[in-house]
Parts: C-alpha cells; structure tokens; sequence
C-alpha cells in the first residue's frame, strides 16, 4: 500500500479542527483549573461545549484523536471518501474508518496490533503533544524530537511547563489537559519563525485577527491564574522538597551550591560557575538522602552563568517554572538556597531593581545559596540566585527565569567532557628571572581570562608533584609583573621540576610543558655544602672554620667553639631556616644523650640535621644524619 507524506505547511489547520473535534469527546480530572483556559479557547469560537458543560474531566479515545489529526491536516473531505477504503483493524468505528484508513495510508499512525488499531483505548498526552508540535511545525519523522519523549521535549523548548509536565505524567490525560495545551500552543511560536501559532492561524484566514488578538490579551498563565491565591512563606517554604544541595569535588578542594530540581526525572537547574570543574558531584535532597551516582550535564552556558543537571532519579518534586517577563519592581519575593551550607535556609524580600536583565532583591543570597530559587507569591520560581555582594545590606541577585528556559540544547556530556570542552589553556614560555642563594623566580607567559594559577613542584626523583595550601586549599597565583611565584629552600646543585595550570571559573587547565632546571648558587654569594651532604650548608666554608674531627660513618662534623663562634652558629640557624629546615622541639627533647641538642628538619628533601655544643670541650658539632 502507498504511503505518502503530508506536507508540512498543513499541519496548522488542523489545529483548529483538532479543538473542534474536542468539544464533543470525553476527559478527567484536573477541570476546575482548566476552565479559563477553556473560555479562552471557546471566545476564539475553537472549543466548545457539550450539552453538558466543557466537560473537561472525559478521557479522549484514539479514534478521536486520529480524527482531530486527519481535520487539523486538511484531509476532511479526503477522508469522508475512505469510508470504504480496506484497512487491517477490525476494531474501527464507522464513524471514524474514513479518518483511521486516510492516516493509515499516509503514514500518520499506526496500530497497535497487526488487526487492532485500539479505537477505544485512551489517548495520552505524549500523542496530543506530539500532534501540537507537529502544528508549530517540529517534526518527529524529521528528528526533532521522538513521540515518547514528546513531553520532555515540549517541555525542552518552553511548551509546557514542569508543573503541567508533573500533572501529564502522573494523572490521566483529559480534555482540561487539551484546553491547556492548546492554549499553550496557541501563544507559542512556531519553529525558526518569531510568529506566534495563534498569528498564523489568522494570516492563512482560519481564526479573525481580532480573535487572535483576544487570545494574546487574555495572558493566562500559570502564575496569573493562581495569583488570587497569593501565598505566604510558609507555604512556599514547602517548595524545600524540591530544592537540593550541591557538593562538587574539584581539583582544588570542594564547591557548594544549590540547585532547583525542574523535572520529576532528575533534571536540575543551577549555575554554571557552581558544577564549573567539578570532577564528581553529590546531590542531597531535603529529606537528607544523598544521591552519589553519575551526573550527565544536559546543557550549560558560561555566559548565562546557567546549567541543567541529569542523574538517574525519577518520581522527584519539580518547582513550578514562572513568567519572569511579568516581574514588577517591589514585588514580594522568597529566596531558598543552602548558604554556606545551610540548607534550604527560606528569606524574603522583594524586588528591589530589575536592570541589565537580571532581578536585584533584599531577600538574603550568600555563598552557598547559587544555584537556588527565588519564589514569586503564586509559589512558582521567577529566578536563579547567582550572586550576593558581602560588603552591602540586602543586595542579591537573580537570573530572570525565562533565561534558562532557553536552554534546549541536549548536551548530556559527563563531566570529564565538560571539563575538557571549557578548559583554558596552560602557560606557556615558564622562566626563571631571578635568582638568589635558596629561591627562584618563576615567570611565565599570561592566559586570556585566567582568574589564577597553580603552582606545582618536585625535586628530581620525586613521585608526586607538591603544591602550596591555605585554609586547606591550593594556593591560588596571580600573574604579576616582575615575577608570579617565588620558589624557596631550594639546595645549589639539585635539579627540580616546575609544571603551572590555569584556573578559570573554577575549571583547571591541562599541565604546562614541564620546566626542569638545576639550582645554581644564587646571585653571588654562593653556599657551598658538604660533599657527603649536599643537602646542607658546610659551616667551615661558610664561616672560616676547618674541622677538629669527621666521622664519615655517623655523617659527623665536629669544630672548636668560643663565644666568637656563638654569632656564627646563629646565623647557621637562619640560613637553615631560609632553606625550609623546621626545628622539632618535640624530637629534640628525646636526645638525651646530647648536651645542648637541636634537631632540624627538612620537608622539601626528607633531612635531618642535629647540631650540638659541648660546652666542657669547647666543640660544636653537626650529624648529618
């Protein structure tokens, strides 16, 4: 049997025959809601009643839905002439065989058995879905997107919100569901063009302009058809459930943020300067479970500062996703976020500026609190909290929700893949400037909006790299000019390795080009050390002094010492000081056999060196140990 397919630009008039057939087939329960939704369909003259109301609460059956698809094509009269046409099912209605043998001929449905088309069986919401996109023009057959992630997809592009999405998936489809959607399909624009669905039905002369017009006013939403309501902070409080903390491991330690769960299969909003370099992320939810499993990074945008979050959880609680073109300023708002860890700590406030597209508020946003939401009245999020400023009084900032329902590219990238898609470059040209007795001078070659640096280390032979901390974390470099790092404790003679990164929004840079040199004996003055122990200054070379004895088997140094030698053995211990050696009270104090000890220790080479003064034989000694 031929199949043929329908060409596009007819799927928009079967819109307005889809709604027609509607007003005459069954639904279930989530009426009371939809009836707004209903007027404004049946004022545009495209839903009407049924002799017993809009009846919103029916189911619709396949064979209906068929129907309302074969007139929203054009294919009325086509079809009223298949009436006879033979077909497989055996289950079809009279009254619908035309309809089922015109789509069946063109490719548009199927069965679902061999002989059974399931006439009878429920319609559901990814099939209406599926039909409205097709109306705004995306096509399944096409790849835009597929009929068992219809939702998700409508959802994707800004078609269905994530509390409607919660209600389609969790209830039966019915006709209140069918004014919404098609409301919402109505006020949509159509794909690559900035008309709206409603506008074209009146360009191609299906609806009034004036008609269309009415329904563009009318501005049901959401929000606007619960703002009667006017919540308190209590009750938008109860939104917590759907709020979650963030823990990202990064190179450099750990980051917390928060995060606004969008979709009841484990979708996550939040900033992109919170996930930006993590290496793996744990999610807690408020009932203080924690999930630990892979996280897919669905889509992300360093310049909207947004990211969308996938773990492998579903029956999750969704926020309501509001209109925050429709934000006014002073309008009393509700932030909930985890600063400083703190979780879901609840503030208020209002909307103090709305200025360079995004919402200023009094309602308290500290570190932490990324990635959180700030609540409208009606109880749906108008924002992502992204920013506090600490030095003033009540001054927190929130990306406009709309922003992130732009956000339709699906990414689903790991996080090793976003980290290697975002990463800066390396420095480059690493050198040494200066020199002294136990210090280099690094320098290198400035990176393109790096915000810091780090600085790693080794002497040869070493098997880890070592780096700097403060407060627990790496030691963060910034380029200067002159020189960006000071390397100290260095010994003349031995060879280290140096390797630098860049930091930018917390994301870490491949290593650089290894830097390997050999520690010269600085700017002149140099230090000369033992030939047995290079590791340590001589002290007769340094002061002028020969030893009275050496023990080559303990690593022994023995020379005479007076009161003139008292200032030399200090100054040995500020030079040993300048090169890393730590003195180690608690060690010295177990030398019980010495006279007047000082044990010392180096970190940077694994050495130890114990000084001591017999003051009854007038010597001072050094084990090299």
């Amino acid at each position: 049997m031929k199949r043929r397919r329908t060409d596009s630009h007819r799927f928009c008039s079967l819109f307005l025959a889809l709604l027609l057939i509607f007003s005459a087939i069954p639904v279930s329960a989530f009426a009371a809601d939809s009836i707004e939704y209903a007027d404004a369909l049946h004022a545009l003259g495209v839903f009407q009643g049924t002799g017993n109301g809009y009846e919103l609460e029916r189911t619709a059956r396949r064979s209906e839905g068929v129907a309302m698809l074969v007139r929203l094509l054009g294919g009325e009269s086509e079809a009223a002439g298949m009436s006879e046409e033979p077909i497989p099912f055996t289950d079809v209605p009279s009254w619908a065989h035309g309809y089922v043998a015109y789509a069946y001929e063109n490719g548009l449905t199927n069965g679902t058995g061999a002989t059974v088309f399931g006439s009878d069986q429920a319609m559901d919401a990814r099939m209406f879905a599926t039909l409205l996109l097709r109306c705004l023009g995306y096509s399944d057959k096409d790849g835009d997107f597929t009929y068992a992630k219809s939702i998700d997809y409508a959802a994707a592009i800004g078609l269905l919100d994530s509390a409607l999405c919660q209600e389609l998936q969790s209830s039966t489809f019915t006709r209140g569901h069918i004014a919404r959607m098609s409301y919402e399909a109505l006020r949509f624009p159509c794909k690559g063009a900035d008309l709206l669905l409603v506008e074209k039905l009146a360009g191609e002369g299906k609806i009034t302009q004036e008609q269309a017009s009415n329904l563009i006013a009318s501005v049901i939403s959401p929000q606007t058809a619960a703002a009667a309501s006017n919540l308190d902070v209590t009750e938008i409080a109860q939104n917590a459930d759907s709020m979650v903390l963030l823990m990202c491991r990064t190179t450099g330690g750990y980051a917390q943020g928060s995060g606004i769960i969008i979709g009841s299969d484990g979708t996550i909003a939040t900033n992109y300067h919170v996930i930006a370099g993590a290496v793996s992320i744990k999610v807690c939810f408020n009932n203080n479970t924690w999930y630990e499993g892979e996280v897919f990074i669905q889509d992300f945008s360093e310049d909207k500062d947004l990211a969308i979050l996938k773990i492998n959880k579903v029956g999750l609680t969704p926020v309501t996703l509001g209109d925050s073109d429709n934000t006014k300023l002073g309008e009393s708002v509700i932030a909930i976020g985890s600063p400083m860890g703190l979780f879901n700590t609840v503030s208020e406030g209002i909307i103090s500026s709305i200025q360079d597209g995004v919402f200023q508020t009094t309602a308290a946003i500290s570190q932490g609190s990324s990635g959180g939401a700030l609540f409208n009245r009606s109880g749906a999020v108008i924002g992502i909290t992204y920013a506090g400023i600490v030095q003033g009084e009540n001054l927190g900032f929130a990306i406009p929700v709309n922003i992130l329902k732009t956000m339709t590219n699906q990414r689903m990238m790991t996080l090793s893949e976003l980290t290697a898609a975002t990463a800066p470059q390396p420095p480059s040209n690493l050198r040494i400037v200066e020199e002294t007795d136990s210090s280099v001078y690094f320098q290198w070659d400035p990176v393109d909006g790096a915000d810091y640096y780090y600085f790693y280390y080794r002497a040869l032979g070493e098997e880890n790299f070592w780096y700097e901390t403060e407060n627990g974390e790496k030691t963060r470099f910034v380029y200067t000019e002159g020189y960006s790092v000071r390397y100290f404790n260095l010994i003349p003679g031995k060879t280290y390795e140096v390797i630098v990164t860049t930091v930018r929004d917390g994301v870490e840079s491949a290593d650089s080009k290894m830097f390997t040199f050999v520690k010269g004996t600085g700017a002149g003055n140099g230090i000369s050390c033992y030939a047995d122990a290079w590791w340590l200054p001589d002290f007769g070379g340094l002061y002028g002094y020969s030893p009275t004895s050496h023990d080559t088997e303990y690593g022994m140094y023995v020379y005479k010492y007076d009161i003139s030698t008292f200032d030399h053995c200090l100054s040995y211990y500020d030079l040993l000081y300048s090169m890393g050696y730590q003195y180690d009270e608690n060690a010295t104090a177990g030398l019980t056999s010495f006279h007047v000890p000082m044990l010392f220790y180096n970190t940077a080479t694994g050495r130890t060196l114990v000084t001591d003064i017999l003051e009854d034989t007038g010597e001072f000694a050094l084990y090299t140990m």
